[in-house]
């Protein structure tokens, strides 16, 4: 069951669905990066989980390797099968039909 908390300006879920782009605000100072961090805060203080689709971490690694951010061994420890954010739970995408 989701619940909803007070967190920082406004009321806040205890679980968020996130894409590429709010992982790429981590690392890369885009418009809404304040947002994506106070929520990786969060998650990193266990507040809040995330979810996202199983190819993010891909996404995110070609990404940051095109503006010069990632390399080398760092690309092969993002990409691999095995879960490298093992407290984000990555499901599997699915096209429709």
């Amino acid at each position: 069951m989701r619940s909803w908390t007070s967190f920082g300006k406004g009321l806040v879920a205890d679980a968020y669905i996130v894409d590429t782009g709010v992982f790429l605000r981590w690392f890369v100072d885009q418009p809404g990066y304040e947002h994506a961090r106070e929520m990786q805060d969060a998650f990193l203080r266990g507040q809040v989980m995330l979810e996202t689709a199983d190819f993010a971490r891909i996404e995110v690694a070609g990404v940051l390797r095109k503006k010069g951010l990632l390399s080398g061994r760092l690309i092969a420890c993002m990409t691999q099968s095995s879960p490298n954010w093992p407290s984000i739970e990555a499901f599997p995408f699915s096209p429709p039909t």
